[in-house]
């Protein structure tokens, strides 16, 4: 499963996102500088409309507090704030996909429940 995660940003958030994506890119390498490519990839041909999952979600958060980082250790906090913030809203949006999309699981009974039962049967 995938959501349209970046739909509700204005242009303005949108394009820091595009930019913390693309600043990040080039810290990266190996497998993890692949697979952050072909999520930025998605991101940058697609904009808002892009179909993200959980994982890639996750990428575009670890983007942004890197670019918050950085802003922050250049003295500028106000617009580090911005990107802290952004990645908090996109964390949630990424817990809410995950709650909705993810596997349900059934609550069972806890050991000291069946415990007692067992003993209840004797």
């Amino acid at each position: 499963m995938k959501e349209k995660t970046l739909k509700p940003f204005n242009s303005i958030n949108f394009g820091r996102i595009l930019n913390a994506i693309h600043s990040y890119k080039k810290e990266l390498n190996g497998f993890s500088k692949r697979l952050f490519e072909i999520m930025s990839t998605k991101v940058f041909n697609l904009g808002k409309d892009v179909e993200l999952d959980g994982m890639e979600m996750e990428m575009i958060v670890e983007a942004l507090v890197k670019r918050g980082d950085f802003l922050e250790g250049k003295g500028n906090s106000l617009e580090a704030e911005i990107f802290f913030k952004l990645a908090e809203q996109v964390t949630l949006i990424r817990v809410n996909f995950q709650r909705k999309n993810g596997p349900k699981i059934e609550k069972t009974a806890s050991a000291p429940t069946l415990t007692a039962i067992a003993f209840k049967a004797v």
